[in-house]
C-alpha cells in the first residue's frame, strides 16, 4: 500500500507538471529545462549550489517521509492546501516567524518556456506580494523536522524570532533547475536590496520525485 501510495503521490506531480506548461511532450520538457529526477550525491549537490551561487553551508535535503507527513494530514480542513505543498519549486518567506507570510509556487506563476516569477512586478517590494494562499499546514520547524542538513552544511537548529535574521527557504532541484535558478537570483537579489539581516536556507528536493525513492531499487 505504501508503495502504491507514493506512485499515486508521483503521478499527481507529473499532472501538475504537465498543467503547469500545458504539455508532457519531450519537446516541451527540453523547452523548459525538465530533466528525470534522481537523488543527488553530495558532490553534485554542491556543484548545483554553486551554480546558483548558494552557501552549501545552509543546504539541506528533504527526506522522504516528508510526503507521507502531508499525506496523513488532516483530509477535510486542508485538502486545498495540501496541492500548494507538494509543488516543487516553493520560495518560502518565513520572516521572523514560524507561519510564512509569503509564498512564491511554480504553479501560482505563469510563463513558457520560462517562468515568470516576476511577474506582476511582484518582486518590486519586500516581501514580494506573491498570489499564493498562506496556510499554517507546514510550519518553519515542522518543516525542518525533515530536512537533512549536507555534510558541509550548518548543524546548529535554526529558530525565528524577533532577533533572528529575515528567513527565506528556497525549495528547489535538478529536475527543473532552470527555473530554480532563476527563482533563486531573484529572491537573492531581492534580499540584498532590504539592507537587513537576513538568511536564504536551501531544500533540495529531488528525492521525492525520483523513481529510486518511489521504488527503493
Amino acid at each position: 500500500m505504501e508503495h502504491k501510495s507514493h506512485l499515486l503521490l508521483r503521478i499527481f506531480f507529473i499532472a501538475i507538471l504537465g498543467l503547469a506548461f500545458s504539455s508532457c511532450q519531450k519537446t516541451v520538457s527540453i523547452l523548459v529545462g525538465f530533466r528525470q529526477p534522481h537523488v543527488l550525491t553530495e558532490k553534485e549537490h554542491v556543484r548545483f549550489l554553486k551554480k546558483m551561487n548558494a552557501d552549501p553551508t545552509s543546504a539541506y535535503s528533504i527526506d522522504s517521509t516528508y510526503f507521507k507527513m502531508l499525506n496523513m494530514e488532516d483530509t477535510v480542513n486542508f485538502i486545498a492546501e495540501k496541492k500548494n505543498h507538494y509543488q516543487p519549486i516553493q520560495a518560502i518567506y518565513y520572516g521572523h516567524g514560524l507561519q510564512p507570510e509569503s509564498w512564491i509556487i511554480n504553479c501560482y506563476t505563469q510563463g513558457f518556456p520560462n517562468l515568470k516569477w516576476n511577474g506582476d512586478g511582484k518582486f518590486g517590494s519586500f516581501p514580494p506580494k506573491a498570489p499564493t494562499p498562506l496556510d499554517t499546514l507546514v510550519s518553519f520547524d515542522r518543516l525542518f523536522e525533515y530536512a537533512k542538513p549536507l555534510k558541509s552544511a550548518s548543524r546548529v537548529a535554526f529558530k525565528t524570532g524577533p532577533e533572528q535574521p529575515y528567513t527565506v527557504v528556497l525549495c528547489w532541484n535538478r529536475m527543473m533547475f532552470r527555473q530554480c535558478k532563476r527563482l533563486n537570483k531573484l529572491v537573492q537579489s531581492n534580499l540584498k536590496e532590504t539592507g537587513k539581516p537576513y538568511r536564504l536556507l536551501y531544500i533540495n528536493n529531488d528525492a521525492l520525485f525520483s523513481d529510486k525513492e518511489i521504488t527503493g531499487k
